[in-house]
């Protein structure tokens, strides 16, 4: 399942899109476009979802039958491993900014870049706060990972518990969650499923993952679907999709549902599009997907502040170099840091292991 790689390096190149829109939709010949770029901050909820279902296909047997300690710690350790190398490397690129400039006398964001912050960043626990005094602050984009950090404490005991029901009671269990989650988003006003994040952001990753979870188990359960049942599948949850986006409904009553209900789907059936996603290309677009997400904003910043003055609109070569350096950093990254430092994590977690086939995956 290749192309499930290549979705996840596609979803990540389209949140960088999405944090320069402002400058993009200053060129007519993107207006075709916008709407991705305005929409690109949805690829997180994706992310969760699919998130979900990869660790479901790959880690959801060692919990069916028991809990042992052995195994969770096993288990949280590869995900430690997975997630927080690159994670503190971003972090601590950003610190060393700000050390230098304030070691320089210049400007300085104290609120942005607390020592407060700073400390709930690194222990990606951000999120859990449930208000918007620290999400916002060091390197944002990392709140996403402070929501699965959670989801992967969880995940041991979900299984355990949901494997357990029978299929109508996860059924109802699921979609009572995503709806709990919906009727969240309208109590407290949100007017859509990128607002509230301080408050809501945990449940929607969390969420988000339990239906990849259930993608999984869905799929498991009825092993040979139909590829015209998937191919409906799909058709049903994009045209969900551009209905409430045409309609201009708050889209937290289409997502994360339509994108479970999307993947599902895409898993059952074959076309030109699979075959073209498992090309070496977006193959290794996938690959190096965690470093373009935790990268491309410290790419901009640093961009920022060398090549622009204040106020200075960046030109159509400067944004096309910013892609091409945020491609080239992240590749960087991905063989520098986080392919090797995940390693190495991992055998100073469970020394025991001690085989490269226990290398956290």
């Amino acid at each position: 399942m290749n192309y499930l790689t290549s979705l996840r390096g596609i979803a990540a190149f389209v949140v960088v899109l999405f944090h320069i829109k402002h400058f993009l939709i200053n060129y007519d010949f993107l207006a075709p476009l916008q709407p991705l770029f305005s929409a690109g901050y949805l690829a997180v909820d994706f992310f969760f979802v699919l998130s979900g279902f990869i660790i479901a296909f790959r880690y959801q047997s060692h919990f069916v039958n028991s809990i042992h300690k052995a195994e969770v710690v096993d288990f949280l350790c590869k995900r430690i491993a997975r997630i927080y190398p690159l994670h503190v490397f971003v972090l601590m690129l950003f610190l060393l900014v700000q050390l230098l400039l304030l070691a320089t006398g210049r400007e300085h964001d104290s609120v942005s870049y607390s020592f407060e912050s700073f400390f709930f960043k690194l222990f990606l626990i951000d999120l859990w706060t449930l208000n918007d005094a620290h999400w916002q602050s060091w390197n944002v984009p990392s709140w996403t990972i402070s929501g699965e950090w959670l989801a992967y404490i969880a995940f041991p005991f979900l299984v355990f518990t949901f494997i357990r029901l029978s299929v109508i009671v996860k059924i109802l269990a699921v979609a009572l969650m995503a709806l709990g989650l919906m009727l969240s988003y309208q109590s407290n006003s949100c007017s859509g499923i990128g607002d509230c994040i301080g408050e809501l952001g945990v449940f929607r990753c969390l969420v988000g993952f339990v239906l990849g979870v259930g993608v999984f188990n869905a799929r498991r359960m009825v092993s040979h679907w139909d590829a015209r049942v998937s191919i409906v599948m799909v058709v049903v949850a994009v045209s969900v999709l551009y209905l409430n986006s045409h309609f201009g409904l708050e889209n937290y009553w289409a997502i994360p549902s339509m994108f479970a209900l999307a993947l599902l789907g895409v898993l059952g059936f074959d076309s030109v599009i699979h075959r073209l996603l498992n090309t070496k290309p977006f193959v290794y677009l996938g690959d190096i997907s965690y470093s373009v997400y935790l990268t491309h904003v410290f790419v901009a910043d640093i961009m920022y502040k060398l090549l622009l003055r204040n106020g200075e609109q960046p030109s159509l070569a400067f944004l096309g170099g910013y892609l091409v350096a945020v491609i080239l950093f992240s590749v960087a990254s991905y063989h520098l840091v986080e392919v090797p430092a995940r390693k190495r994590l991992y055998r100073m977690l469970r020394p025991q292991a001690g085989k490269p086939k226990h290398a956290a995956s």
